[in-house]
């Protein structure tokens, strides 16, 4: 990662543990997450070891809207599961 004298430049980017701190997740969650999901944004800039990730503002806005989006699928299968038992429960008579 290149050092950048421009501060400027440089107020314009987040880590990603203020990204983290914004969706409501740890720093570990955030990478565990990152390192799990193959389509999860990659930061705009990092260095070789991984240990320092910067988003601009627009990549950031493509990590939140991936998250939500993962977040609303997971808990839509979780409401389907919960009316298909109910359902099932139902025509069992219980």
């Amino acid at each position: 990662m290149e050092h950048s004298k421009n501060r400027q430049t440089n107020h314009n980017l987040l880590a990603k543990s203020d990204i983290a701190k914004a969706l409501g997740m740890s720093s570990q969650a955030f990478a565990n997450r990152q390192s799990r999901d193959a389509e999860f944004p990659q930061p705009t800039y990092s260095n070789r070891a991984g240990t320092v990730a910067l988003y601009t503002i627009e990549d950031a806005q493509k990590v939140y809207e991936h998250v939500t989006k993962a977040e609303r699928e997971r808990l839509a299968n979780a409401a389907r599961m919960f009316e298909n038992l109910s359902n099932e429960s139902t025509a069992a008579g219980l």
